[in-house]
């Protein structure tokens, strides 16, 4: 399948024909340059919300990313400003409901992904500095190296997680043999204490952007950050267009064409005047025909 890479920002994914922009686990799969391309969107949405108590992660595909869904509606510029401002997009609780219930969207548990605190991270941009007064450049990562890919020691919940976003022995090998990288860290927030308590007082759920990039020699995919920044790259499929346009019917040609698709619709629409005026053109073109 011919592939499109292009530059932009993450509302550059309205260019691509509708279903085709990537998710993560399809780019890995793709043969494609991950050095040329070393910043990449994909179409995953990462939510995070409580349920019986326990923060959970929900990733989806398609039209359930809220935020890919509203770029593409009436008033994307609520959404960007949303995200400008506090790098992260809320979702009441019904809406939120509707999206982690859908049959693509895959929900983990965090509390089972023993997350490691992560501090110094290249171009750090913490997406809760403004929301929720966090220290800036706290992280934390689900840190996956290539022998826990061999050795099998991920737990459930991981597993889930590495076969949602792609991570197979195949990746691994890829990396290894083509870009000398063993590990790859899946970058979330960090979930403090409070939190969770802001959740806990105001339900609902918060999204946000799918990127990944190759930095300091290691594989980061990020589900916790937005950035409206340009010259990031975005995988799909571009429309294919047609350079010679069709000739366009001259005259009322067009309108015959029309009546004479839909007689019975016709007769409905038509009154004594109109018939009369028919049966006057008919009668012209009969006359001019006999000359």
């Amino acid at each position: 399948m011919n592939l499109d890479i292009i530059k932009g920002n993450l509302q550059s994914f309205t260019k691509f024909k509708e279903g085709t922009f990537r998710h993560i686990d399809e780019v890995v799969k793709e043969d494609i340059n991950l050095k040329e391309s070393n910043q990449i969107y994909t179409a995953d949405g990462h939510g995070y919300f409580i349920e019986n108590g326990r923060l959970k992660w929900a990733v989806t595909r398609g039209i359930y990313n809220p935020i890919l869904y509203t770029l593409m509606g009436k008033n994307p510029e609520r959404t960007l400003k949303m995200l400008n401002n506090f790098h992260a997009y809320w979702l009441n609780p019904e809406y939120t409901k509707t999206i982690i219930s859908a049959d693509s969207t895959e929900v983990f548990d965090v509390q089972e992904l023993n997350l490691k605190k992560h501090d110094k991270y290249p171009n750090s941009n913490n997406p809760f500095a403004k929301a929720w007064d966090e220290p800036e450049g706290t992280r934390c990562i689900f840190n996956i190296i290539d022998s826990m890919i061999e050795s099998h020691n991920p737990n459930q919940e991981q597993q889930k997680v590495m076969q949602r976003l792609g991570l197979t022995k195949e990746f691994f090998h890829l990396l290894r043999v083509e870009y000398d990288i063993h590990c790859v860290n899946v970058v979330v927030p960090d979930f403090q204490k409070d939190y969770i308590r802001k959740f806990e007082t105001d339900p609902g759920s918060l999204w946000f952007t799918s990127q990944c990039k190759m930095a300091q020699g290691q594989l980061f995919i990020l589900a916790n950050v937005y950035s409206n920044l340009d010259r990031i790259s975005l995988i799909g499929e571009l429309p294919k267009y047609i350079d010679e346009k069709p000739k366009e019917e001259v005259g009322l040609s067009q309108y015959y064409r029309k009546i004479l698709a839909n007689p019975s619709e016709a007769v409905k629409s038509m009154d004594d005047a109109t018939a009369q005026g028919l049966l006057r053109i008919i009668a012209d073109y009969k006359r001019l025909k006999d000359k």
